[in-house]
Order: structure tokens, then sequence, then C-alpha cells
């Protein structure tokens, strides 16, 4: 072997042990790098994968609270509000008929009935300013359409004539009339209907209805209505609008416009409320 072939073995050799140990190593390195990478792709991968999976399942989860729950609340949130500012307005405007001595006049809009609450709480309104507004309100038009009303009533045929009596009374100015007429009529329907002698405390949300304006007729019947005095006591005073009062001869201030207007409301409620037990819709 010459010298030169020598030379190049001794390096060859010396190569291996310096560079071979260091290869082996760069190889041992690559199949741990392999044995990660196939650790990651095997277990860490997936619970990689599965998060980013619950991340969209929760933006989608956050999108649909957005889009329909959130609006879903806000307008609950809405409707309690309104019910309590419906129930606020419906105790204001309870207060104020009660004060005055009248029941519910029905026919007013509900935007009209707040107005006048309003003003009248305020000071803004006084008690004959309010009760010249009921009356307005009940034009020859709406008198009209609550004796066209009552006339739909079949079974109110044979009591008919004499209620539409009392309607006509009305624009004339024969209030002693309207409420003499209707007075005994009020009690009258309710046997009727009841087939029994009526009993006004017991029958009275039956008669009206229980909703707040039907809870505000029955509570106007009950205590002004059928409101009861010593009627032969001469230092006792006399109601203006008692049942018992009336028939007795001892009241003799009821022939008011306002006092017929309010007898015409009570007793357009009572026929409201008995055809509508009748027709099954109450």
């Amino acid at each position: 072997m010459s010298d030169f072939q020598e030379i190049i073995r001794r390096n060859q050799e010396m190569l291996d042990r310096v560079i071979g140990p260091a290869a082996r190593k760069v190889e041992d390195m690559n199949r741990y790098a392999q044995r990660v990478q196939e650790t990651y792709e095997n277990l860490i991968g997936p619970a990689m994968r599965k998060a980013e999976e619950m991340n969209g399942y929760a933006q989608r989860v956050q999108e649909a609270y957005e889009n329909l729950i959130r609006p879903a609340i806000q307008m609950a949130e809405d409707m309690a509000r309104m019910v309590v500012l419906a129930e606020q307005r419906n105790q204001k405007f309870a207060t104020l008929v009660r004060k005055l001595k009248w029941p519910p006049p029905g026919h007013l809009p509900c935007t009209v009935i707040d107005r006048i609450a309003d003003a009248y709480s305020s000071g803004q309104l006084s008690d004959t300013e309010v009760e010249d507004l009921f009356i307005q309100a009940y034009s020859p038009r709406i008198l009209g359409e609550i004796e066209r009303k009552w006339a739909s009533y079949g079974w109110l045929a044979d009591r008919l004539p004499i209620l539409q009596e009392a309607l006509a009374n009305y624009p004339d100015g024969r209030y002693h009339s309207v409420v003499c007429t209707l007075m005994p009529q009020l009690e009258g329907i309710s046997g009727t209907e009841f087939g029994r002698k009526p009993k006004p405390k017991d029958d009275a949300p039956a008669v009206f209805g229980e909703s707040p304006h039907g809870a505000l007729v029955s509570d106007y019947y009950l205590q002004v209505i059928l409101e009861t005095f010593d009627a032969w006591n001469p230092t006792s005073p006399v109601p203006d609008l008692s049942r018992h009062a009336i028939l007795h001869g001892r009241a003799t201030g009821y022939g008011t416009k306002a006092h017929a207007l309010k007898l015409i409301i009570v007793t357009d409620y009572l026929l409201a409320s008995f055809e509508a037990r009748r027709n099954g819709t109450c």
C-alpha cells in the first residue's frame, strides 16, 4: 500500500471515529423528532382540533345568543316594563273614578283616559272638568252605538223598549226618567239571568266581569247604587244615586246629566257581561 493510500485510510478511520457518532446522533434526533411528530398527530393534534371545534361551537352559541336569545330577553324585559306601566295607569285611573264616584267610561280611548288621569293627578283638571269630559265623550253617535248593541241582544227583546225609552230620554234632558227607568232594570235583568233573587255582593263579579274596568263597575254598583242609609231618619244624609233612596222616594237630587249617564254606563256593562256569558266569551 502506498503512503498516499495509507493517509486516506487513516483519515477515513478518523472521520469514522469523529463524524460517525455525530451522524448517528443526528439520526437519533431525527427519529426522536419523528416520534414527537407522531405523538402530536396521535394525541395533541386531535385535542387541538377538538378545541378548535369547541371554539367554533362557542362562537355559534354566542351568535345565537346575540341573534335570538338577547332580543327575546330584551322583549321580555320590555313587556315586563309595559305591564308595570299599564298597572300604574290602571291604578291612577281607578283612583280617579273612585274619588269622583263614577263608573269607568268604557267608550273613552285608553290614550284619552291616560291623559285625563295624568292631568287630574297633576292638578291641571278639576273634578267638574273631568266630569264634563266624560259627558262629552258620550256623543249622540256613541249613544246610538249603545242602542244598536242592546237591540242586537235577542234575549233582551222583552225589556228592549224600556231600555230604549231611557236612552231616548237622555238627549231630551229627562234625566230623572233615565235614572228611574234604568235603576230597577239592573236588578230585574240580573234576576232573570240567574233565575233567582240577585245577591249583589256575591253576583257582582259574574254580573260585571273580572277585568280591571269590570271590577271598578262592580265597586261602583255596590258602593254607590246599593248604598244603604236610614231611610226615615230625618237627620240621615240622603245619597244622590242610591237605589234604596230613589225607589223609596227620599232622594230628589238625582236628575242630573251626570247621574243619568252613570246609569247608562252601568247598564251597558251589565248587558255586555251577560251577553258574553251567554256566548261563552267571558
